[in-house]
């Protein structure tokens, strides 16, 4: 008699993460960011955006040069959690009861943390010249919903449609200077549609396309295509701890940058 091999699917591999976990990665990605910028560059090294070539490599070639690149280490791992959260949201909009309720938390989270997030990573209690990344959920949100609320007999006019969102989700963000917004709402509506089409290689294909030039954020779509979709994890908790670590870190930062 035949023995018949366990099919290879989604389903059956051994390694996957559940969005409670995946949350908590992204959580302590986040927080090596903001370590990164508002603790060493900002509160150690006394550096802000607008250093110039010159310092930097003044700063690298004194004792504190190890600082700098470490700061360096940290945000490029931080990156990873670009596609991670890309993946949760396009999920947690696809699966939510009440999306508006999800998109009221998605806001909220972005309001409370602005401040934090501009005293964090620059000093200043407000700062026009880069907003905080939940804005970037908040937009993508907003055009995966649009996705969600389509009815139309045309699939040329749904096409379009569809297309007129990403660009005018991507446009906001850019407009606002939202930090890491345009990938992050192109890979909002990449997961949705591939996704939903049941592609997972479109998503990683694309993914890693959209996310080159913030290596190695594309190693990050690993995780997003280990995410265990049948699990799910409220999103309140975790927008609370974005905001305490902002402060936290800022608090240490500016102490620092006293001394």
């Amino acid at each position: 008699m035949p023995i018949r091999l366990p099919s290879i699917r989604r389903e059956n591999r051994m390694f996957q993460i559940s969005e409670l976990n995946l949350h908590w990665i992204g959580i302590l990605l986040l927080c090596l960011s903001t370590l990164s910028t508002g603790v060493i560059q900002r509160g150690m090294l006394g550096l802000d955006g607008s250093v110039s070539t010159e310092e930097m490599e003044q700063l690298l070639a004194s004792g504190a040069g190890q600082w700098a690149v470490q700061a360096i280490m940290l945000s490029m791992a931080a990156s990873l959690a670009l596609p991670l959260y890309a993946r949760l949201l396009a999920e947690a909009v696809g699966q939510a009861e009440d999306r508006r309720m999800l998109l009221l938390e998605l806001g909220g989270c972005a309001l409370i943390s602005e401040v934090p997030y501009d005293w964090a990573m620059t000093g200043k209690l407000v700062d026009a010249g880069v907003q905080n990344p939940a804005w970037g959920l908040l937009l993508g949100g907003i055009m995966l919903l649009f996705f969600q609320r389509q009815k139309s007999s045309s699939r040329g006019t749904v096409i379009a449609s569809q297309a007129v969102a990403v660009f005018a989700a991507a446009a906001w963000a850019l407009l606002l200077r939202v930090r890491m917004g345009v990938p992050l709402v192109l890979l909002c509506a990449l997961f949705f549609f591939a996704y939903r089409a049941k592609k997972a290689w479109i998503a990683m294909v694309g993914g890693a396309a959209l996310t080159a030039f913030y290596f190695p954020a594309p190693l990050g779509l690993l995780l997003a295509y280990c995410y265990d979709n049948k699990s799910r994890a409220r999103c309140r908790v975790f927008c609370v701890l974005y905001t305490v670590q902002l402060l936290a870190f800022g608090i240490l930062g500016t102490i620092m940058a006293a001394r």
